[in-house]
Parts: structure tokens; sequence; C-alpha cells
């Protein structure tokens, strides 16, 4: 029995790659916790683009399954590979559109004033050496 699950697990990409509807079924069956679980590292489920995320996960691997090679590794660790690289690219993009803040949203940026004391000897010095119109 446990071969034969075996042959069902290593089958399925190669079915999915090849457009088998049937086989997305057994992708999720199969792998949908492993995926749910990768996503949830990078994004987190309160955040309402959690389940595009997840969606954008199974597509990735939908379209990468074609590529799929038994003899280079296993399908949860091409799987992984897939959906950890999506999520990747999805917080760079994510980061890149970020609009800045707007400068109305800053702080009052404008110093305080500053009593100076014009008896420190430096500032005397400074400020003798500056031509008496600068002063």
């Amino acid at each position: 029995m446990a071969n034969t699950r075996k042959q069902k697990a290593t089958a399925i990409l190669q079915r999915v790659g090849n457009s088998d509807a049937r086989a997305f079924d057994d992708l999720v069956e199969q792998y949908g916790r492993l995926i749910v679980w990768i996503v949830r590292r990078f994004m987190s489920p309160r955040r309402g683009d959690f389940e595009d995320a997840l969606q954008d996960a199974m597509v990735g691997v939908w379209q990468a399954a074609r590529a799929y090679d038994p003899a280079r590794s296993s399908e949860s660790t091409f799987i992984r590979m897939i959906v950890h690289h999506r999520m990747v690219d999805r917080l760079r993009r994510d980061a890149s559109t970020e609009k800045p803040a707007s400068l109305d949203a800053l702080p009052d940026m404008v110093p305080a004033p500053v009593e100076i004391d014009d008896r420190n000897p430096y500032l005397q010095a400074a400020l003798k050496r500056l031509h008496p119109g600068d002063r």
C-alpha cells in the first residue's frame, strides 16, 4: 500500500504538467497542507492578501509542473522550491509598489529655537573670522 501511495504521489506533478484536471485535486489532497504552511510563513492569514498569495502559489505549482524532473528532486522538494520562490517574488513586488508616505503625514520638522551663549570662546573666534556683513 505504501508503494502505491508513493507511485500516486510521484505521478501527480507529471499528470498536472499534462493538464490532467483530476490531478489538481490529487495535488491539493497530497500537498495542500504543505503549500498552505509555506504561504503562512510568508503571509499572515489575517492580511487580506493571504488567499491571493495561496492562489498564486497554487498557480505557480500548476505552471511549473511541466518542468518537474523526478530524477532531480522529489515532488515535495520541487513544490517547496516553487512556492518559496513565488512568495519571495510576491514580497519583493509588494515592497517595490508600496507608496511613500505623504509629506503632509510627516511630523513638523521645524527645529525649536536654540539659545546661543555668546560667551563661548569657540563661537567668539568663529564670529571674528566672518565678514562683518555675514555676522
